[in-house]
């Protein structure tokens, strides 16, 4: 439906309220609303620069927001570092966070979402790594069917 809005002006404000909707739901639905997010923008109902005004206008909110969700800093990160790890944000956008966010809420943003980060990036360095065997293990003839 939100093709339907036809109002460009309107899509950051659409992603924004998605994501503050989100802050007071379980884990898995806030996972869910980011990758609702990210499935937009495969479908071409959102445009990757809706998604970073969308996430600058949270990101103006958040002072305002930790009053009513005290780990709202904590949701947020996990949301940026989603739609970071997705592609759908640019990684230029981590360095607008302390002028957005703020100076001490912002450092906190940008801890937790290096926090975040870290899991996938630790299983995209397996992945290398078994690429690398697979490769060595073909490379070294072991994959030509002979033996047995």
């Amino acid at each position: 439906y939100v093709e339907e809005l036809k109002a460009g002006d309107l899509k950051p404000e659409v992603v924004k309220r998605l994501l503050i909707c989100a802050l007071d739901k379980t884990e898995g639905e806030q996972e869910v609303a980011a990758g609702m997010i990210s499935s937009l923008c495969v479908r071409c109902a959102l445009e990757p620069a809706d998604v970073e005004a969308g996430l600058e206008l949270l990101l103006k909110r958040l002072e305002d927001l930790v009053l009513d969700v005290p780990k709202v800093v904590d949701y947020v990160a996990r949301f940026v570092a989603h739609l970071l790890e997705d592609k759908t944000v640019p990684e230029s956008l981590l360095a607008s966070v302390p002028a957005l966010a703020g100076e001490r809420l912002g450092k906190q943003l940008l801890e937790s979402v290096s926090t975040s980060l870290k899991l996938p990036l630790a299983i995209t360095t397996v992945k290398q790594k078994v690429r690398a065997i697979i490769e060595e293990y073909f490379v070294a003839g072991g994959g030509r069917g002979g033996g047995g």
